[in-house]
């Protein structure tokens, strides 16, 4: 049986994480992205074989946001993380992937007082850990080891990825 209420309460977590990352995605703007190719609404070429480059060009925001729903809102757990920590997450994990997103998430539960193991999955124990955490350190201190993780990047790929270390920190810190 469904839960309407929570049906809602999902939908409604997932518009506000969606458009948070719709902004740090380039909206409707057609660009070459210089990790990602083509990109329009954040859907890059280069990670999306699925679409022709005049598919990507002629992506909606409903294409979009149904591409966003089923592809990292649905088979995560988001909604069941604090919301604002739910949104982070949503954002930081489109971006740099589930995996490396959900360790950042396991080290910031850490630094706000609830121990996790630090295994890159989302499941039950992360979850109960994120919102057993102090409440007023979490997101702080995930916002901080994404920051710690775009570093990383920088540091390690140079290049086009040295000029995105601003945005990306900016993506973090927001």
């Amino acid at each position: 049986m469904t839960d309407p209420v929570g049906d809602s309460m999902n939908e409604a977590l997932f518009q506000r994480a969606v458009a948070i990352t719709l902004v740090h995605e380039g909206g409707d703007a057609i660009f070459m992205d210089p990790l990602g190719g083509l990109t329009k609404w954040g859907i890059a070429a280069n990670e999306n074989p699925q679409y022709t480059p005049d598919q990507i060009k002629a992506l909606t925001q409903d294409d979009a946001l149904n591409y966003y729903r089923t592809k990292w809102w649905a088979p995560f757990h988001w909604s069941e993380l604090p919301p604002d920590v739910a949104c982070k997450c949503f954002d930081i994990a489109v971006d740099i992937g589930s995996e490396p997103l959900i360790h950042c998430l396991q080290r910031a539960c850490w630094a706000a007082g609830s121990h996790v193991k630090e295994d890159g999955v989302l499941g039950m124990l992360t979850i109960t850990a994120a919102n057993d955490a102090n409440p007023t350190a979490l997101l702080p201190a995930l916002k901080s080891e994404c920051a710690a993780h775009y570093r990383l990047v920088e540091q390690n790929k140079g290049g086009a990825a040295a000029n995105m270390l601003n945005g990306w920190l900016n993506r973090a810190y927001s």
